[in-house]
């Protein structure tokens, strides 16, 4: 090896433990987290201006098909920023948008697929290690939901995420039988740990996007899951299955203030189909660029002065969020971006189903669909933890596509 391919070979590697620790890091700190991304993107920048001297810098910003998407969404976002009620605010949400660099950092840091398998497996061990932590410190602790480093709401939707990209790991034969039982097992603790966020819209996508890689793929998975919720439906704790039988309920329900008089509180489902409702005359107030992203706890009073404690943080729907804060140009801007991004996990399986980028793409896909479905009910575009797992998904999806040396198939889109 010559010293110049020495180095470069040096300089990946510091890449993917800095990434390893951002992506591995956010589940049990953001500070963590944000402290080695942002030490993977000055290794990044290095490696770039030491390619550009060397000659080859277009080698590690080679385009992946979604440039035009992804800069559609960001213009979208900067537009947003210069209109919002509150640009400060919006500002700060808008740095969500340097995660997208996650998407060339993990090309240029995986020099093979065994790169892409050991973080992979690397991930699936730190993700395991965290539930099953979370799980012990939720035992011996008093707290009705699991919500140890992150809220619950978050946690379920990172769970859920990792989950769905593991599965067709745990799952393929093609799999190396270390990486399959250890995966598995990391597995069984992190939905464990899912069931015990009781976070139902989490639950649901996990569901959506399981029933999908059944249906493409893995056939046994369907009856896994049928078996899976019966034993839930008849074994979990009555918590557990009042969670499911209220998940269309809109019940209020009295209980005794701090002052000791009693108030009513508006039901969860109420107060969110008020949220959607909101969001929608906030988005036909502002229609082109929305609101802003930013101050939207006091946005919401404005609209319903009478809203309980909790309620209008956010509106627990990304696609009327969306329309509120962005309005129709950051709408249409995320649905590009979707489809951008759709079009990229499907165009890899297709391309490479007999491989392990087809395997990896199918799990990006199912995580996709989860993460849609999530949607529904959380504004997951606008949680730091849950944004960084999806740019992981894609761009550990196009590195394992890059290091496949196989002729890939014909593409259908």
């Amino acid at each position: 090896m010559t010293p110049a391919r020495s180095m470069d070979s040096a300089w990946r590697h510091l890449l993917f433990w800095a990434v390893l620790a951002t992506t591995g890091g956010i589940l049990f700190s953001m500070a963590l987290s944000s402290i080695a991304f942002g030490v993977s993107v000055i290794i990044f920048l290095v490696m770039i201006i030491m390619a550009w001297r060397g000659g080859h810098g277009a080698s590690l910003l080679r385009p992946n098909g979604m440039e035009w998407y992804i800069l559609a969404w960001i213009a979208a976002v900067l537009l947003m920023v210069v209109f919002a009620r509150y640009p400060g605010s919006a500002l700060g949400s808008a740095k969500r948008a340097l995660l997208i660099s996650l998407v060339y950092m993990l090309p240029a840091m995986f020099g093979s697929q065994a790169d892409v398998r050991r973080f992979l497996l690397l991930l699936a061990g730190i993700a395991g290690l965290h539930s099953l932590l979370s799980i012990v410190l939720f035992v011996i602790g008093d707290a009705a939901r699991l919500g140890i480093f992150q809220h619950y709401m978050t946690g379920g939707g990172i769970r859920m995420l990792l989950l769905l990209l593991l599965l067709p790991v745990a799952l393929d034969r093609n799999t190396p039988r270390t990486q399959r039982i250890v995966t598995a097992i990391a597995m069984l603790f992190i939905l464990f740990a899912l069931v015990l966020t009781q976070t139902r819209s989490s639950w649901l996508a996990f569901g959506a996007g399981a029933v999908f890689l059944g249906v493409i793929r893995y056939r046994t998975l369907l009856l896994g899951l049928a078996v899976l919720a019966l034993v839930f439906w008849f074994a979990a704790p009555a918590q557990y299955q009042n969670r499911i039988t209220h998940m269309f309920t809109t019940d209020s329900k009295l209980v005794e203030g701090a002052a000791g008089d009693t108030e009513a509180v508006v039901g969860s489902n109420r107060s969110r189909l008020r949220m959607l409702e909101t969001g929608w005359r906030m988005f036909l107030d502002h229609p082109i660029t929305g609101v802003g992203d930013g101050e939207m706890h006091a946005l919401y009073r404005e609209y319903v002065p009478d809203a309980i404690k909790d309620e209008g943080g956010h509106l627990h729907n990304t696609y009327i969020h969306v329309l509120a804060t962005h309005g129709v140009v950051g709408g249409v801007a995320l649905l590009l971006l979707f489809f951008g991004l759709g079009r990229c996990f499907f165009r890899t399986y297709v391309r490479h189903r007999e491989s392990m980028p087809g395997t990896i793409a199918l799990g990006a896909m199912a995580a996709f669909i989860g993460f849609l479905v999530n949607g529904l009910a959380e504004y997951n575009v606008g949680d730091h933890e849950i944004v960084l797992m999806l740019w992981m998904i894609v761009g550990v999806t196009v590195a394992a596509a890059r290091t496949d040396a196989s002729p890939p198939l014909k593409a259908v889109l």
